[in-house]
């Protein structure tokens, strides 16, 4: 098992899919599908680790922060 973001643009696209899937939510299941039926391996735990950390991060900057910088870079649906 590798550590986190020691992966270069592959743990890059997991933390990237992770701030996507906050506007558009359907990304999740593709995600998972992939990461636990498709391609299960050793570092399947860390890939799904790095996109909740880029789930959060872009949650926790993005919904709670009440700035108004942050707020006209929000997506809006």
């Amino acid at each position: 098992m590798r550590l986190l973001f020691v992966d270069g643009w592959n743990s890059f696209w997991h933390i990237v899919f992770g701030m996507i899937s906050i506007p558009f939510p359907i990304v999740i299941i593709p995600f998972l599908l992939y990461q636990f039926v498709l391609k299960y391996d050793g570092n399947s735990g860390i890939d799904t680790l790095e996109f909740a950390l880029g789930y959060v991060a872009y949650f926790s900057v993005g919904y709670l922060a009440d700035l108004e910088v942050l707020q006209q870079f929000r997506i809006q649906l």
